[in-house]
């Protein structure tokens, strides 16, 4: 019997090997019902839509960060002409086809054995978290930031109006981040796109299936979800590594913020003083591609730092939302959390959403029944205010635990 031919491009690889070249498509229109609105107005009540999928009625709004796993369909190769009881071309490949799962053993140990495979078996079988090492402690070099808040006597829109003579408190923290860990999680974190275009499997024997369920389940433990529709951060993953190794600045911050009276702080207090600190202090600053990464191994980590390499490099919008929910995180653990995914203009953007006490004319989105007050953390808007570019008509939200 003729063995199958030998296809050098799997399912896997043809998954996330064009992630640099296309971003996520903009949802077919089509109606959806919504859920009828709470009485406040300035409460946003989303389209119900799994985390993860994309609803028919979504015609504008694109995802930060994620791709469509459509993108990457292909023809298999058909098989070679000397091998003529080669098993046949599959014809299309669909990666979200493969039912999710544990790999076939066999049929996996088949393509981990072939010599080509030794880079790809190597990270397959590397610990599935990351290394933290020796802590070696740095300064985080954002560490001034002015509050404005006491000064401001009221809002229209995008102006603030402030008390004359009033001076915005300068403040100023000795902040330090473990470098190693915030180096290891940044490691670990994201896809090795050039090491999975050259995995090796056998086309007809099913281990190429077993190759890509091997390598989902791989992403799983390096932060990258792979649903039927879209490649993309596991941000809970993220914060759960990350929540962690802010915690001291977290705590500093507060403390910078509060002054003498830390035990008399509010739950909403303290997320008042964090995201002052991540809108003013850290700076936004584009994520381009592997070379903005604090660790420059050329994977693709979907434009987003994670909240260590933000503390000391700045990031955008996703990158200092995922901060400043992993900084709220470190100091209250109860505090419920969830990242929208929205739109600033024709731009994909980010905020966070919290769970904490909301104020009269604050804007907040409604999920589960309660509702989250919005914090844009890119710019120093007051808690539960948005800029007029966000678009809230469209969103998804990603909850965190």
């Amino acid at each position: 019997m003729t063995r199958p031919a030998r296809l050098v491009a799997t399912p896997a690889v043809l998954l996330v090997a064009a992630l640099a070249l296309d971003a996520a498509p903009t949802a077919a229109s089509a109606q959806s019902p919504r859920t009828p609105a709470p009485q406040n107005p300035n409460v946003v009540v989303p389209m119900s839509t799994p985390s993860g999928a994309r609803s028919p009625a979504r015609t504008k709004l694109k995802r930060k960060g994620a791709v469509s796993r459509g993108a990457f369909r292909t023809v298999a190769a058909p098989a070679a002409a000397s091998t003529p009881d080669a098993a046949k071309p599959t014809g299309e490949i669909d990666p979200g086809a493969t039912p999710a799962g544990v790999p076939d053993a066999d049929l996996l140990a088949r393509a981990l054995a072939m010599p080509e495979n030794a880079e790809f078996r190597a990270w397959y079988e590397a610990e599935p978290e990351p290394a933290l090492g020796q802590p070696s402690f740095t300064a985080v070099p954002f560490d001034r930031w002015a509050d404005d808040d006491a000064c401001i006597t009221r809002r229209e829109g995008s102006t603030k109006f402030t008390q004359p003579g009033c001076e915005p408190r300068d403040l100023q923290a000795t902040l330090a981040v473990d470098r190693t860990a915030a180096a290891a999680i940044e490691s670990h974190f994201g896809l090795p796109v050039d090491l999975l275009s050259k995995i090796a499997c056998w086309k007809g024997d099913g281990s190429c299936e077993a190759v890509e369920a091997a390598v989902r389940a791989k992403l799983r433990d390096c932060g990258i979800l792979c649903t039927e529709e879209l490649v993309m951060p596991d941000h809970q993953w993220i914060m759960d590594r990350s929540a962690p190794e802010v915690a001291e600045v977290a705590r500093a911050v507060v403390q910078a913020a509060v002054g003498d009276a830390p035990r008399d702080v509010t739950a909403r207090g303290q997320v008042e003083a964090l995201a002052g600190y991540v809108q003013a202090a850290v700076p936004y600053r584009t994520v381009k591609g592997p070379n903005d990464d604090l660790v420059q191994d050329g994977k693709q980590r979907c434009g987003l730092r994670t909240p260590g390499a933000t503390l000391l490099f700045g990031g955008d919008c996703d990158s200092k939302s995922l901060l400043l929910a992993s900084m709220i995180h470190s100091v209250d653990r109860a505090m419920p959390l969830a990242l929208v995914h929205c739109m600033n203009g024709d731009t994909p953007h980010m905020i966070l959403a919290v769970g904490c006490e909301a104020k009269p004319g604050e804007q907040c989105v409604a999920i589960d029944g309660a509702p989250y007050v919005l914090v844009e953390t890119t710019s120093d808007w007051d808690l539960g205010f948005v800029g007029p570019s966000i678009d809230l008509e469209e969103l998804e939200i990603v909850k965190l635990r």
